[in-house]
């Protein structure tokens, strides 16, 4: 029931998209149009770490509970809002609610699930993604055109509601025996960091040029940020980041593979359907059918990759395999022209679904497996903040340097554009394939995760992962 939560965050966003136009003409919210999408985006990375950090202090449960009650209460006010502030403040409201159900949810699943199954279940609810974007804009679009777009929140609050009183009610779960310990000022202060990271990536070469004062300044306030919170979290009692988890090398490692491919897999969503359109003269239902078997790919293999891992225990293996995959599909992905049969595409695209795949659920089961059960939450929230930056960053740097430099140089030339921004995005997941061999043959992080998180083995107590991450 908690995958129901990922489901119903995951479509509302692909249902949103749709509806936007629709959404911003009604509430006269036109010139506010990107608030719309960006209130949203700003919240919900802004909740993933903290919502994994008070995860692990009141609670898995308690926390999943409370994100959805949030996301039904902003869903709630959009549905009823009648003013473009209206519409982006229960829209940040929203994205709240959302950014904490996706690590909560995942989080959950350390609670219900063995450790040596996790990978399994979190392939399952990786799926939802896929299959929410595939839903998502003709549901949308149906709602939109034959009720009213207020209808689709309206939906996500009578959906939440469900799934409030079913995981309230049915799901039991252990309480955390923590003492409340809250890093205010780490909160704050990492809130600062990401707020300058979210409005670099949504303005830089769209609202305002890459060199511009707004941007350059974002920039220098990421970095104070950034270099206030060091301080920050040494001397906070609870850090909301705590230094046990990030110079974990297993977390690291995972962490750095997240933000890689995110780079490289948010270029790749938002670009291919354009290329497919501009270079190959597909119409936009035709791009999207193509995008099908990578979707396909993505999930199957994840599930499969889950399956493996239920039976050997062997998790480190797939980050490579998915990372190489990845790298090889896009190097032959840009070396497509005009004249290359539609077959060829579609085998391209479903490698690189199959390498991602290998990578986005394996290492969120790979990192619950290197931790104690009390930095699950913290530890997984962690990696997905990762991949949240990573494709943010992906969209915005891709992006920018497709419309400023390549295709100025190029002087039009879309093909040699495209094919030299895929090279260019090959250039993360061949670091993110580094970063994964390096990893596997370190040894420990193979097949930790068939092993109980918190089963003593005398050293004063400790697990197997905590000895693991002392050494």
């Amino acid at each position: 029931m908690f995958g129901m939560g990922i489901f119903l965050a995951a479509l509302d966003q692909t249902v949103v998209a749709t509806a936007l136009p629709t959404i911003a003409e009604d509430v006269r919210a036109t010139r506010s149009l990107s608030w719309i999408v960006t209130a949203y985006t700003l919240a919900a990375t802004v909740a993933t770490p903290i919502a994994g950090r008070l995860s692990d202090t009141f609670g898995h449960k308690p926390v999943f509970l409370a994100a959805m009650g949030i996301f039904v209460a902003g869903s709630l006010g959009i549905a009823m809002a009648s003013s473009p502030e209206q519409l982006i403040a229960f829209r940040a409201v929203q994205g709240i609610g959302g950014g904490a159900l996706g690590v909560a949810a995942f989080v959950l699943v350390a609670d219900v699930v063995p450790a040596a199954s996790r990978a399994r279940t979190q392939a399952y609810l990786g799926s939802v993604f896929g299959v929410a974007s595939i839903v998502g804009p003709p549901a949308g679009g149906m709602l939109t055109s034959t009720l009213s777009w207020r209808w689709i929140f309206f939906v996500n609050v009578a959906a939440g509601m469900v799934i409030l009183a079913t995981v309230a009610g049915v799901l039991k779960t252990a309480r955390s025996n923590r003492p409340p310990s809250l890093d205010l000022a780490g909160m704050i202060t990492l809130t600062g960091l990401l707020t300058c990271v979210v409005l670099v990536s949504s303005w830089a070469g769209t609202v305002y040029a890459w060199a511009s004062r707004p941007v350059v300044g974002l920039m220098a306030m990421s970095l104070l940020f950034a270099v206030v919170l060091v301080p920050v979290e040494r001397r906070a009692a609870a850090p909301v980041l705590p230094s046990a988890v990030w110079r974990n090398r297993v977390v690291a490692a995972y962490a750095f593979v997240g933000f890689l491919m995110s780079l490289t897999l948010f270029c790749m969503i938002t670009y291919m359907p354009v290329f497919l359109q501009l270079v190959f003269g597909h119409s936009a239902a035709e791009s999207g059918l193509l995008l099908v078997p990578f979707m396909a790919a993505v999930m199957l293999t994840s599930i499969g990759a889950g399956r493996v891992i239920e039976r050997t225990g062997e998790h480190a293996i797939f980050p490579v395999a998915g990372c190489g995959l990845v790298t090889l599909a896009l190097l032959l992905i840009a070396s497509l022209n005009a004249a290359d049969p539609v077959a060829e595409t579609v085998a391209l695209l479903t490698v690189f679904g199959a390498g991602i795949g290998m990578v986005m659920q394996v290492i969120v089961a790979g990192v619950q497996a290197a931790v104690p059960q009390p930095m699950i939450g913290t530890a997984t929230a962690f990696v997905m903040l990762a991949r949240s930056v990573g494709g943010l960053l992906g969209v915005s740097a891709f992006g920018g340097f497709f419309s400023e430099v390549v295709t100025d140089r190029l002087q039009g030339d879309l093909a040699r554009a495209f094919s030299t921004m895929f090279l260019m995005s090959a250039l993360p997941s061949l670091f993110a394939f580094c970063t994964a061999v390096w990893l596997w043959r370190r040894g420990p992080a193979r097949a930790r995760s068939n092993r109980p998180d918190t089963k003593p083995t005398g050293r004063s107590g400790q697990s197997r992962e905590q000895q693991v991450h002392d050494e």
